[in-house]
């Protein structure tokens, strides 16, 4: 493995285990990227369930429902959901293709469902979805964002598994969308993408957006929930205060932004499927293999400070993200 020139230096922070005794703290139970097989998870109980995308494995409407069903069935009395790139049915751009015949990757018996659905229809009803926007909830104000840098135009006609949504190929489009709403004052943000050079490495490439790294710069969230990557997943982090971290975040002109001492943030990569794609597997391994349990975090409201993680460390750790 080699450390990547993008690749920021981050450690394991130090905080306490979760205890249903810290007094005025939330409880977040953070997941990401289970493609279908959310019923195989333990999902542990907490206030707020929070899912980064990818909730579905192709994003068929009938995916869609038996996530829905699943989100109802759980205890929690909140639950957070901002979509994936695997979840197609959820991009109203990408459903109107579909609805067209501009993408050929469903069955005719899948598009027509699509075709039924109304424009400003609910396909989640048991959750909040976020797509650029927010919301509070127990004392905490939360904004989502489903996009992610790749061409879904080009991936859509070399792959033909999926319909690749909320795909973007310039950084200036994620900016946007995020600057359409809002998000100034949110204490957890939740997107499907990584920060750019934080936990976002796969196949020896960058998959983070630096229009996502910026808005936490500028935001500086307490909690920054995220997936997409999958090697990364299911691990707490901060960004260490080091001379290595202010050149190349300087180097690519954001420094102006944000104040490096004042920088909170908790990151959460909370990916958890282990393994790049269910296709690896040509049977069905069991849960144990290929899945991560949630990452469980308790934060104050009055603070907002992060204070317990089921997946930190005793002392912290010092690492980058690394070509894999």
């Amino acid at each position: 493995m080699r450390t990547t020139p993008l690749s920021l230096t981050l450690t394991t922070p130090t905080l306490l285990p979760p205890s249903p005794s810290w007094p005025g703290c939330v409880r977040l139970v953070c997941m990401s990227d289970t493609h279908g097989r959310h019923r195989e998870l333990q999902v542990p109980s907490g206030d707020i369930l929070i899912h980064s995308g990818d909730f579905t494995n192709t994003g068929t409407f009938s995916e869609v429902q038996d996530f829905d069903d699943w989100l109802g069935s759980l205890p929690h009395r909140h639950k957070v959901v901002v979509p994936g790139n695997h979840d197609s049915v959820m991009d109203q751009e990408v459903r109107e293709l579909v609805k067209r015949g501009e993408v050929e990757v469903f069955s005719e018996e899948e598009v027509n469902k699509w075709r039924k659905l109304e424009d400003d229809g609910i396909l989640v009803a048991n959750a909040h979805v976020l797509i650029n926007r927010g919301l509070e909830l127990e004392g905490l104000t939360f904004f989502g964002s489903p996009h992610t840098m790749f061409n879904g135009v080009h991936d859509r006609s070399r792959y033909n598994r999926y319909a690749y949504s909320f795909g973007c190929t310039d950084e200036s489009d994620i900016a946007e969308y995020v600057a359409q709403s809002d998000y100034q004052d949110c204490d957890v943000l939740v997107t499907h993408s990584p920060p750019l050079g934080i936990a976002d490495v796969s196949s020896r490439s960058h998959r983070g957006s630096l229009a996502v790294r910026n808005a936490v710069f500028k935001v500086n969230p307490a909690l920054h929930v995220f997936g997409h990557v999958h090697p990364y997943g299911g691990n707490v982090f901060k960004l260490e205060n080091c001379q290595e971290n202010k050149e190349k975040i300087s180097a690519l002109g954001c420094s102006d932004d944000w104040s490096w001492s004042s920088l909170k943030t908790t990151f959460v990569n909370a990916a958890s499927l282990k393994v790049a794609g269910l296709s690896e597997y040509n049977n069905r391994p069991a849960p144990a293999d290929i899945f991560r349990q949630p990452v469980v975090i308790d934060i104050r409201r009055d603070t907002k400070d992060v204070v317990a993680s089921n997946k930190s460390s005793n002392h912290g750790s010092r690492f980058c993200s690394v070509s894999k």
